[in-house]
């Protein structure tokens, strides 16, 4: 044979077919048995029976990944199952021992009622599985499975992997709009098949709107091979949904917060409240559960399931996510400083007048100026030649009498003789106090009143009622809270008072700004009208320093240092009156400023005298004498009592002032001129000394003022007293014996109580919400926690006391969003709470067989529990859920809520139901008479305009043959 030449062998090439390249179906046929061998579910799945209602109520467990779809194209594959407990048994077919032959764990799962109208999870309801593989889009709109083609193609490889890894659990594939939640799916196992089918229609013919028509399309589909006299009887479970919407005569709960006449408005409590009607729905739920069909009947003219013939009874509420008033009120505090209101001071936004002279005299009405505090002008500026300048809110200048403000003249005045404590604020205190006024007010029109008379001991309250009512640990938390924020001592004062008339004022968007300056501006006037007249401050009560509590807001120390300067004040005058006593009928008031040159010439001309000044004032009368100081004498004359002197008080100050005090200290580079900043209350009292005891001597002011100085045993002075030129003794050789009613004033209750004055007038908005935010946020709490006991247990008291105390220390705005939010959930709860309960209480008064008021109150905190839960589920249910009424119409809820569901123009029936929802399930050989019986299932729900029906239907997929 001739052999080919050997350039030819090298040119020869091999083709060889490549058969390893996956298709596209393939490849997700491959990715889905991945996920079920590395999940095991291959194999034979256990059979569970679950206990009455576990479905209902039990957990969920869900695991999930991500698989491709396509080149571009991605699945969500979910398992769901539900987490059954230990003792629930569970057993395969083969370990049952059972002649029949092996059947899928879900038979029993579409053979039991357990399934029926299961709302937490659509699928469970619509196919009666209590574990399923889901096949989901992972993005929404990329991934929608929107054609025939992609359903079918999905659906094939489905299929090929359940087959092929031998896994007999559901698999569904979610296709078309998510709002629509439609669903088909497969189930394989050896020789049963299950086909999975759902629809949603839009337009209803008459055999879907009720029960025979349903039937009819049920036992369409199933096909049953034999005689429906042979067949078992096919089970029905009902489910109809009765909604109330408010529009029967308990439409209005008293909860509601109004402005009207008719609203009396309480400056002794918070506002509390809502503007709108917080219940939206109240919905009752009709079952007749697993029921034979010939037992009831129901078709487009007639119907015999009246729900006062249901066997369980259940009933929702839905809410609204109304605002309450009180979060609405913090709020606006919160956003009041950052807009364009803010800036604006309390005398630009009234539009205050500049006054008379002689108005503006701290002693106007002291010394009988009838001119005084009382003629500030709101509403116009008096310019020259009588004009009246333009203001924010008086642009035209039109003059005070013919501007309006939001609250009127006598309601103000009203209010702040409620907020001190029902003294009338006018010229003279001596004045016959009148009945407390608390009006009615409606914002931008004539304001009503209607005089009562408050009893003195409501007014030492701020809870005038419901105060017997608190429990011990409401009181704890209170307590608890008032100790640890920086806001406003427990019980009554009267920081709390105005604050709370403060928050009236700022309630409606109708007020405004210029509701809450007016407030704010008409209490400064009252502080100053009590400190003109020498009149503490109702609900101020300092400790027994005498100094403001540093621990509080800086608002309560202010009104403390207030009550300071007016008990300074009144001390004073008291003291001038005994001095007359003292030597002749003329007084002197020291100068508060010393010239600097008077004061170095005392200094040095006592220190060149030195002992002989001591003599000349050991001469002296004694002045300025409080009482003996016990038995003791003088150091160097035994036979002469020693006197505690009157002396002044030290001066008090507030936080800011402390803070002011210290930078100015610091701020001092010399020593010693920083330590003899600091000696001016030592020295006062050295003065005092000498003045009420003429012959002391340096050891017998130690042993008075600095007893721990003073060796009792060895009769003489402390090491470090005994320092030679130490600044104790420097000041005693300097310090002249002077009375207190002649000393320079260490503290100057006028200036300082000008200055507090001065600064609260001329507050801007923004710095009055500043001021008010640790008091309202702390009023608020309490009210919260005296409101909610109600519902003690579906709220989270403790985490809001927790960040009002941070909130209040911080003055963080941050932190104060993070309370209010929470506080706004609370109120919310509480509102809530009062919209069903007032409406179920006053349904139920007018039937004989009434609630207790613990069965309602218990009933109702079912309700909002079970609101709370499905906010918190994500899915939307298809199936409605409620609280179970045990007893259904006969009981005394269920009698409440017929009462309230009844429609105001008939009292014997109930509206017709607004939904509807079926269940069917039927056990019959499928597909021929010889085949296994199998259990078939469809569900339905029926609404006003759209038709759900989801079925599960099961196979043999081995045919005998008649023989």
């Amino acid at each position: 044979m001739a052999t080919e030449p050997e350039d030819e062998q090298q040119d020869e090439v091999f083709e060889i077919n490549d058969f390893t390249v996956f298709s596209d179906m393939e490849r997700l046929v491959v990715s889905i048995e991945a996920t079920l061998q590395e999940w095991q579910l291959t194999g034979t799945r256990p059979n569970r029976k679950f206990s009455k209602g576990f479905l209902s109520q039990c957990n969920w467990i869900t695991k999930s990944t991500q698989i491709a779809f396509g080149e571009h194209n991605k699945l969500r594959v979910s398992f769901v199952q539900a987490d059954y407990p230990e003792q629930v048994a569970l057993k395969t077919s083969k370990e049952t021992g059972s002649e029949e032959e092996d059947l899928p764990a879900l038979v029993n799962d579409l053979a039991s009622a357990e399934t029926d109208f299961v709302s937490r999870k659509n699928i469970v309801a619509m196919y009666g599985l209590s574990e399923y593989l889901l096949f989901s889009p992972e993005r929404t709109v990329e991934d929608q499975i929107s054609t025939e083609d992609q359903k079918n193609f999905i659906m094939s490889a489905m299929r090929t992997a359940a087959q092929s890894s031998e896994c007999s659990i559901a698999m569904l594939l979610e296709y078309g709009d998510v709002d629509r939640q439609l669903f088909v799916g497969c189930a394989t196992h050896r020789h049963v098949h299950t086909r999975f089918s759902g629809s949603h229609l839009r337009k209803l013919q008459t055999r879907h709107t009720h029960l025979t028509g349903l039937l009819s399309i049920f036992k369409e589909e199933v096909k049953c091979p034999i005689s429906l006299l042979d067949a078992e009887d096919i089970r029905v479970s009902v489910l109809f949904e009765y909604i109330y919407r408010n529009d029967s005569h308990f439409d209005k709960p008293s909860s509601l917060f109004e402005f009207s006449s008719s609203n009396q408005i309480d400056v002794m409590h918070l506002p509390m409240g809502s503007l709108e009607d917080p219940l939206e729905e109240f919905s009752l739920l009709t079952t007749w559960p697993n029921i034979k069909e010939d037992m009831i009947n129901e078709n487009d003219v007639y119907s015999d399931l009246e729900p006062q013939s249901a066997f369980n009874w259940s009933a929702m509420a839905r809410f609204s996510a109304v605002e309450g008033v009180l979060g609405s009120t913090l709020s606006r505090l919160l956003h009041l400083p950052r807009s364009s209101s803010g800036k604006e001071t309390v005398k630009a936004m009234l539009g205050l007048s500049h006054t008379d002279p002689s108005a503006t005299h701290i002693f106007g009405q002291l010394t009988g100026d009838s001119r005084g505090v009382r003629n500030l002008r709101i509403g116009g500026v008096a310019g020259g030649m009588g004009q009246v300048m333009p203001s924010v809110t008086n642009p035209g200048g039109i003059r005070m009498d013919e501007l309006p403000l939001p609250i009127e003249k006598k309601v103000m005045d009203d209010w702040m003789k409620a907020i001190f404590g029902g003294a009338s604020l006018t010229t003279s205190p001596e004045e016959e106090t009148k009945p407390m006024t608390l009006p009615k007010v409606t914002p931008g029109s004539a304001t009503r009143t209607k005089e009562f008379k408050v009893p003195k001991e409501a007014m030492k309250s701020l809870t005038i009622t419901e105060t017997e009512e608190r429990e011990d640990d409401s009181k704890r938390r209170i307590s608890e809270l008032l100790k640890s924020c920086k806001s406003l001592p427990e019980g009554d004062s009267l920081t709390a008072r105005f604050m709370t008339a403060l928050l009236h004022s700022a309630v409606e968007d109708t007020y405004g700004p210029v509701g809450l300056a007016q407030m704010w501006h008409s209490f400064v006037q009252a502080l100053r009208w009590h400190f003109d007249w020498n009149k503490d401050l109702e609900g101020i009560h300092l400790n027994s320093s005498s100094q403001p509590d540093l621990s509080k807001c800086l608002l309560h120390q202010k009104l403390e240092m207030l009550q300071c300067c007016i008990e300074a004040r009144r001390r004073r005058h008291e003291l001038y009156d005994k001095a007359k006593d003292f030597h002749t009928d003329e007084f002197f008031d020291a100068q508060s400023d010393i010239d600097e040159d008077d004061r170095e010439e005392v200094k040095g001309s006592a220190e060149q005298t030195g002992k002989e000044t001591e003599k000349d004032y050991s001469e002296m009368e004694p002045q300025g004498r409080l009482h003996p100081l016990g038995e003791q004498c003088l150091h160097l004359h035994r036979n002469i009592a020693l006197f505690v002197p009157i002396t002044q008080d030290r001066a008090p100050m507030t936080e800011d002032l402390l803070e002011e005090h210290a930078k100015m200290l610091t701020s001092i580079e010399d020593e010693e001129t920083r330590l003899e900043a600091q000696l001016d209350t030592l020295n006062s009292d050295m003065q005092a000394f000498k003045a009420a005891n003429p012959k002391a001597a340096f050891e017998d002011f130690i042993r008075w003022h600095s007893p721990k100085d003073w060796n009792e045993e060895q009769d003489t002075l402390s090491e470090r007293m005994q320092t030679p030129s130490n600044v104790w003794q420097k000041c005693w050789q300097t310090a002249l014996p002077i009375p207190v009613i002649n000393q320079a004033r260490l503290f100057n209750e006028t200036n300082i109580a000008e200055e507090i004055l001065s600064m609260l007038e001329n507050a801007t908005i923004g710095k009055i919400c500043e001021l008010s935010m640790p008091t309202a946020f702390a009023l608020a709490t309490q009210q919260l926690i005296k409101d909610s006991k109600q519902v003690a247990d579906l709220i989270d008291i403790d985490k809001i006391c927790r960040l009002v105390q941070a909130a209040t220390r911080t003055g963080r705005r941050d932190d104060y969003l993070e309370a209010l939010n929470q506080m706004k959930k609370v109120e919310r709860t509480i509102l809530f709470y009062r919209a069903a309960f007032d409406r179920l209480n006053r349904a139920a008064e007018t039937s004989s067989n009434q609630p207790t008021e613990a069965e309602l109150r218990s009933f109702v905190n079912c309700l909002l529990l079970d609101h709370t839960n499905r906010l918190d589920t994500a899915e939307t249910n298809v199936v409605p859920r409620g609280i179970q009424i045990f007893g259904g119409a006969n009981s005394s809820i269920g009698n409440a809520v017929c009462q309230l569901m009844q429609p105001a123009e008939g009292r014997n029936c109930l509206k017709k139901p607004v939904r509807r929802f079926y269940t069917f399930r039927w056990n019959v050989p499928s597909p021929t008479k010889n085949s296994l019986v199998l259990p078939q299932r469809m569900f339905a729900a029926i609404e006003l305009d759209s038709c759900r029906i989801n079925g599960s239907f099961v196979r043999d997929t081995v045919f005998f043959i008649d023989g």
